[in-house]
This record gives structure tokens, C-alpha cells and sequence, in this order.
């Protein structure tokens, strides 16, 4: 129950963040298109990478204690290489002035600071309740 619940709220805070990430980038879109579509793919891989890691965490239990480390690891390093994909990508939207990179790391921090802040939100709701 406890397990659902968690995976509700997490599922919840991804596609607010993600929404969020993507008014941020349409926002900056009168400023310039490659700083609009940089924020696009950071918002976009910060909701895949912690999707995934969602998804991913519902089988941690089976994993065997020995093979735990290593595991999580092989998670972490998926999840940067999803990243990595996304800021590459970005780069090369302008490699001149690098504004598409910069424009992937702000959807990136915008996701990340939208997601804590509905989480925490979210777990103050329920202690009152």
C-alpha cells in the first residue's frame, strides 16, 4: 500500500515538473528558438531519467544483496547516459555560443527544483492528514 502510494506521488511530480520544464521553454521562446529547444530536452531526460529510476525501484527488493551495489550503479550510469544524450543533442543545436547547452542544463534544474518542491509539498499535505 505504502509502495503505491509513493509511486502515485512520484508518477504525480514527474509530469508537473515536466509540464512545468516545458511552460519554461516555451516561455523563452520568444527569446531565441535554441535556448526554447535546450530547456525542452532538459526537462525531457530529467522526466525520463527519474521515470526510469521510478519504475526501476519497484523491483529493488529481488535484487540479491551481493549484486545490490552494482545494480544501483548500472542504474545511475544509465540514467547519466540519458542525460548525456540530452545535453549532446543540446550542443549541437549551437555550438557557437553553446546556448542550446545552456538552455538543456536550465530545463534540467528547473525539472529537478519543480519536483523537489511539489515532493516536499506533497509529504507536508500528508503528514496532516
Amino acid at each position: 500500500m505504502r509502495m503505491e502510494l509513493v509511486q502515485r506521488v512520484t508518477r504525480r511530480n514527474i509530469w508537473w515538473s515536466l509540464a512545468a520544464g516545458l511552460a519554461c521553454a516555451l516561455g523563452a521562446l520568444p527569446m531565441s528558438l535554441v535556448v526554447a529547444e535546450g530547456m525542452a530536452l532538459g526537462a525531457v531526460s530529467g522526466a525520463l531519467g527519474i521515470g526510469m529510476m521510478q519504475r526501476r525501484l519497484r523491483g529493488l527488493g529481488s535484487i540479491p544483496s551481493d549484486r545490490l551495489q552494482r545494480t544501483i550503479y548500472e542504474w545511475m550510469v544509465a540514467r547519466m547516459g540519458i542525460y548525456a544524450v540530452a545535453f549532446g543533442l543540446a550542443y549541437s543545436l549551437d555550438r557557437i555560443r553553446t546556448y542550446g547547452l545552456l538552455g538543456a542544463v536550465a530545463g534540467m534544474l528547473v525539472f529537478r527544483t519543480i519536483f523537489i518542491g511539489v515532493t516536499v509539498v506533497t509529504q507536508r499535505r500528508m503528514r496532516r492528514q
